[in-house]
């Protein structure tokens, strides 16, 4: 139902269920960075980088999760940690091409 109301752009229901699937698995990286998306799109950066942060301490964390949490830090004018978490993406993801831009 979370991914319905997320693929309608309904990110404020959206938002709840995945919520309600992270509390009672917090480890779910995929509900963890749904979460982040869905703040995001509704313009609460603070409460997105926050959720990312928890999506970053994951095992299944992926490279993009760091490009993601830079973007996010830049919006909130963190720049020297947008810029470490760059750093990390280009890292661990030195083909992708957004790593060398």
């Amino acid at each position: 139902k979370a991914e319905t109301f997320y693929d309608l752009l309904a990110y404020r229901n959206a938002l709840d269920f995945f919520v309600r699937v992270a509390e009672k698995d917090p480890d779910n990286r995929i509900a963890l960075s749904r979460i982040a998306e869905c703040y995001t799109r509704l313009g609460d950066f603070e409460q997105a980088a926050a959720w990312m942060e928890k999506v970053l301490v994951q095992p299944s964390a992926k490279p993009s999760d760091h490009y993601q949490y830079g973007q996010l830090l830049c919006m909130l004018g963190k720049y020297d940690e947008a810029l470490m978490a760059y750093r990390t993406f280009a890292k661990q993801a030195p083909d992708d091409q957004r790593a060398t831009s």
